[in-house]
């Protein structure tokens, strides 16, 4: 009754509620199984303090184009051409940006756009996404398949997986409004290149050097300012590829490392969970019904994990009855899961 009656507090009060009336052996061992298993508290509260798992970068190959980052940045008001999304490519190692208006998040429209990029750098060895219809569709596991791209598929609701692109359209989306100032809602489109080319050009802070230049080999006029250097330079810079890419990635290294550090220093080591653990897992968006989100479940569940993946991730099977697809298995950090709970007062 001091738990479930009164508020469902944690365990320091709901002890100081109890003593102020009872005693019994035990009961501090007692009181600390029955919190720790009470479901309300488990599908209700949310988790405060350091989070579980630390930052694992991916390996950088210093080649152009070896590894692409996919995403979606959307929706915009339908465009005069009718766009109404943009797909953001991103090369890993140069950070040199593809934005690409498409109508829609089909995966005909992100096939069309890779293709074209094939044509002019060449077929990647790896495609990093996150879960979106068009990334999880046949038609582009298909693609990706007939070209021998492996795809990688991050964990859900994981935005740090796919920091590049996430980055990249946070930059994107505040350069486009603010170039598109005082413009016709329906042509933003028209400044998406503009806004590509001044990215291109403009020096990375994890390269210290601009993509255009790591991917060229000379410094570019910008669209921006080609009058301009027109008028004081008559040929490019020529550079030397190797150096710049060697420094360039030295860079990478030590601004991972910088990362990791900070990251890793909010968090925890992860607990390690076995295939056949019931789990449950955080809950990171709601249905959109206009109601207030403040009540809701803070966690959904009973989930079994069937596989342990590499840089603490989950392959877990959903085990609700009531879903329409039970068994439907998904991807998860382990950040997001949290042990099913089970009380046992005699252990």
């Amino acid at each position: 009754m001091c738990h479930d009656d009164q508020g469902h507090f944690a365990l320091d009060k709901t002890i100081e509620k109890i003593k102020e009336h009872y005693w019994f052996r035990g009961m501090r061992k007692f009181v600390t199984k029955y919190v720790n298993a009470c479901l309300n508290c488990l599908y209700y509260k949310s988790t405060s303090g350091k989070k579980s798992g630390f930052l694992h970068p991916i390996e950088r190959v210093a080649i152009p184009f070896h590894t692409l980052h996919l995403d979606h940045i959307g929706p915009f008001k339908r465009s005069i051409q009718g766009n109404t999304q943009i797909l953001t490519i991103v090369d890993g190692f140069t950070k040199f940006c593809i934005f690409e208006p498409v109508r829609n998040t089909k995966a005909k429209y992100v096939v069309r756009a890779l293709l074209t990029v094939f044509a002019v750098f060449g077929v990647p060895s790896r495609i990093i996404s996150d879960r979106g219809s068009a990334f999880t569709s046949h038609t582009f596991g298909s693609f990706c398949k007939e070209y021998g791209i492996k795809h990688v598929l991050n964990a859900v609701a994981t935005p740090r997986a796919n920091g590049q692109c996430e980055r990249v359209n946070r930059t994107l989306l505040n350069a486009l409004a603010t170039t598109c100032a005082g413009e016709a809602d329906d042509t933003w489109d028209k400044n998406v290149k503009t806004v590509q080319s001044a990215v291109n050009n403009t020096t990375n802070r994890s390269t210290r050097n601009t993509p255009a230049k790591l991917l060229y080999g000379f410094k570019p006029r910008s669209m921006a300012d080609a009058a301009l250097v027109s008028a004081i330079q008559e040929t490019l810079d020529q550079v030397s590829l190797e150096e710049i890419r060697g420094v360039a990635k030295d860079h990478i290294d030590e601004e991972q490392r910088k990362q990791k550090k900070s990251f890793d220093a909010k968090r925890f080591k992860p607990p390690k969970y076995q295939v056949g653990d019931i789990v449950m897992v955080e809950v990171k968006s709601a249905p959109a019904t206009g109601d207030s989100r403040k009540l809701i479940a803070k966690a959904k569940g009973p989930f079994r994990v069937r596989a342990t993946l590499p840089n603490d991730r989950y392959e877990v099977e959903d085990l609700r009855e009531m879903r329409k697809a039970p068994g439907q298995r998904t991807v998860v950090a382990v950040d997001q899961l949290t042990p099913w709970v089970i009380f046992d007062a005699t252990a």
